[in-house]
């Protein structure tokens, strides 16, 4: 039933239906929308088995050609039970391929800054069903893209003010642990493509992996000088569980690195393959104009960790989310 009601908004609705609606919209013969199935049926049916064979591979975070695409692949990651997206890629079945690409690449950033922002479900549906309208008749590259100009960028541009906000609440207590795999994934991702670039199928399965861990800079078992040096208990207890105070890290360098205090565990994190987290010592730095570099210019290199580069680790994140989620800089930043 979810399938039939994405495939009549993608398709042929001018307004939303729901669920409970699809089979008296389809049978009303009133209504002017419904698809012309019975002049050829046989057709209809082979329409909907196209759609749904679409639709199952969008659902693996697949193309309708069955190729991984990996935006339609990073929804999932940051949404296990996201489906509505699909009404747009149903509507843009008729556009090349490439062109579908870059829609699933402006969806994916959509969609998580509606999520993060606290958007109302029923009301990006309804953005939704509006612009499948449009995309069901863009049959070319060109047109795809001046469709997200004309509408996906901007609806995302206009959340920027709320976006910030929300990145500097991101928190343990506010997301499912699987999201904020996620967004640091994500943010260490485009850290490691700036330096070294990637061609794999699944390019953020690395960062997300079970033997990949969410580590506390200040450690959760943190000792009271820690504390203390970080600005006291209190700001400990408000700071500790918050994006800033988080990185990825392998496994066996977690084990190691636990609780100890910053200037004990920063050697460890020169160790690990995420320029989000080796770049916090600054012996990661490499030559005066690589790649590398270039990279690490999104960050910061710490010898201490205190409550002000908490704050100027926020800040990085923030610019660098802005980067990686596609909305305007608040000010121009050396890359």
């Amino acid at each position: 039933m979810r399938f039939m009601r994405h495939f009549i908004l993608a398709g042929y609705a001018k307004q939303k239906v729901q669920a409970e609606e699809v089979y008296g919209w389809i049978t009303n013969e009133k209504n002017t929308d419904r698809p012309n199935y019975w002049d050829d049926p046989v057709g209809f049916a082979r329409e909907l088995l196209s759609a749904a064979q679409a639709y199952k591979n969008f659902a693996a975070g697949k193309l309708e050609s069955g190729v991984t695409c990996r935006h339609v692949r990073n929804i999932w990651h940051c949404a296990h039970a996201a489906r509505q997206h699909q009404i747009l890629l149903l509507a843009a079945r008729g556009a090349p391929e490439d062109g579908v690409v870059r829609l699933a690449e402006e969806i994916e950033k959509l969609y998580f800054v509606f999520l993060i922002t606290h958007q109302s479900p029923n009301k990006f549906e309804t953005d939704f069903v509006a612009w499948a309208s449009i995309l069901r008749n863009i049959t070319t590259t060109e047109g795809i893209e001046d469709f997200l100009e004309a509408h996906l960028m901007p609806r995302r541009h206009a959340l920027a003010e709320a976006f910030d906000h929300a990145v500097r609440s991101l928190s343990e207590y506010n997301l499912p642990r699987y999201r904020l795999k996620y967004v640091l994934g994500r943010l260490a991702q485009h850290l490691n493509e700036i330096a070294y670039g990637d061609d794999s199928e699944d390019p953020l399965q690395p960062y997300v992996a079970a033997r990949v861990e969410i580590e506390h800079i200040l450690a959760v078992g943190a000792s009271q000088q820690a504390e203390a040096e970080f600005g006291g208990e209190e700001e400990a207890r408000v700071r500790r569980h918050r994006l800033a105070n988080l990185t990825l890290l392998e496994k066996p360098l977690n084990i190691v690195a636990s609780n100890k205090d910053f200037s004990d565990k920063v050697s460890e994190y020169a160790k690990s393959k995420f320029l989000l987290t080796s770049g916090m010592n600054a012996a990661s730095r490499v030559g005066s104009d690589t790649s590398v570099n270039r990279a690490l210019n999104w960050v910061s290199a710490y010898t201490d960790w205190t409550t002000a580069d908490f704050n100027d680790r926020e800040n990085c994140l923030v610019a660098l989310s802005r980067e990686v989620w596609g909305l305007p800089q608040a000010q121009t930043r050396d890359r």
